[in-house]
């Protein structure tokens, strides 16, 4: 059987947004159970079937271009590149035995995770908007037929209590390499648990990527949710660019220090992943500063697709070869970079 594989994050096809300069992807994810079944842990296998048939057969009813996949019938290369691909989860892995996807790669629909549908969809810049009402659209025509757990008081009934209410889950990947120049993470940080919001990092904290993400699912409706968590994030970038902009004019040793250390790339034979990144995020700083990177989404993509799992499963290269395959990698983005004008 020959596999068509999708790879998200999806690249972008639309109009672009301010936020597209600072937010490397974006991740929507809403959660549905079946009325009167048990939540997916406690059902039996054969209640966990009927109910897939179930939904697959309302889906193929009312859905074009859906691929659907049973775990059973994947071999464990093919496995390991819808893992890499960022299609699968480990959780999923565990207890899952069917999934689907639009070909475009617009959503995908695990069945039987943690609950009994999970729909996501994983995009390239800042579009949560769209991609919310697109998985909205997407459960309308399985409710349709199909009745969800909803409760009057608490809304829609998930296994987590977290996820209780809305069952939204809001999450963007962000370059926040101003605010850490200017030591002010910490204080975002707070500011935002205080509003139920997680700033966690992408890698680790000396590096200045970060995922932003909801932290509640009740009080407010899931459009309020969107709208909220679009003007949170546009205060955030606010206070980003403002420490860029600080940080630019007002720290020429340091920029000095950061822009020879980008062209210093092509004395570079090979880079660990960890390196790898926050090279990326460092090129990402000074983009349309000191120069333009002709094909963004390529730069932004290399954070996902330099790590190892998707360099060894998607790629097949040798674990011998991953530092210096990153290294061809960064010299292709360089090759992107054109200078606009004398900078320092």
């Amino acid at each position: 059987m020959k596999m068509n594989y999708i790879e998200l994050p999806k690249k972008q096809n639309r109009r672009k947004n301010p936020l597209d300069d600072y937010v490397f992807a974006s991740r929507v994810r809403l959660s549905r159970n079946i009325d009167g079944l048990k939540f997916s842990f406690f059902l039996d296998e054969n209640s966990a079937v009927e109910l897939e048939e179930k939904v697959v057969e309302e889906l193929r009813k009312n859905q074009e271009d859906m691929e659907f996949v049973r775990i059973g019938e994947l071999t464990k290369p093919e496995i390991l590149v819808y893992i890499a691909n960022r299609v699968l989860t480990t959780d999923f892995l565990r207890n899952g035995r069917i999934f689907g996807y639009k070909k475009n790669g617009d959503i995908i629909i695990l069945f039987n995770e943690e609950d009994h549908l999970k729909v996501f969809s994983i995009e390239n810049g800042f579009n949560i908007s769209s991609m919310f009402h697109r998985l909205v659209k997407f459960l309308e025509s399985i409710e349709s037929n199909i009745d969800f757990a909803y409760d009057e008081e608490f809304g829609y009934l998930t296994s987590s209590i977290f996820n209780v209410g809305t069952a939204l889950k809001i999450s963007v990947l962000v370059n926040l390499s101003g605010i850490m120049f200017a030591g002010k993470i910490g204080e975002v940080r707070e500011s935002l648990k205080e509003i139920s919001y997680s700033l966690q990092p992408f890698l680790s904290s000396n590096i200045p990527l970060f995922f932003i993400s909801n932290t509640y699912s009740l009080g407010l409706s899931e459009e309020e949710m969107v709208e909220e968590f679009e003007e949170t994030l546009i205060k955030i970038i606010r206070l980003e660019k403002e420490c860029r902009e600080k940080f630019i004019f007002f720290n020429q040793v340091e920029l000095r220090k950061i822009f020879d250390k980008i062209l210093g790339l092509k004395r570079l034979e090979k880079i660990d992943y960890n390196n790898f990144v926050e090279y990326v995020t460092l090129v990402d700083l000074l983009n349309k500063q000191a120069y333009y990177v002709d094909d963004i989404n390529y730069m932004k993509n290399l954070v996902f697709i330099g790590c190892d799992d998707y360099l060894k499963y998607k790629t097949g290269i040798k674990d011998s070869d991953f530092d210096s395959f990153r290294i061809y990698l960064l010299k292709k983005l360089i090759n992107l970079v054109r200078f606009k004008k004398a900078f320092i």
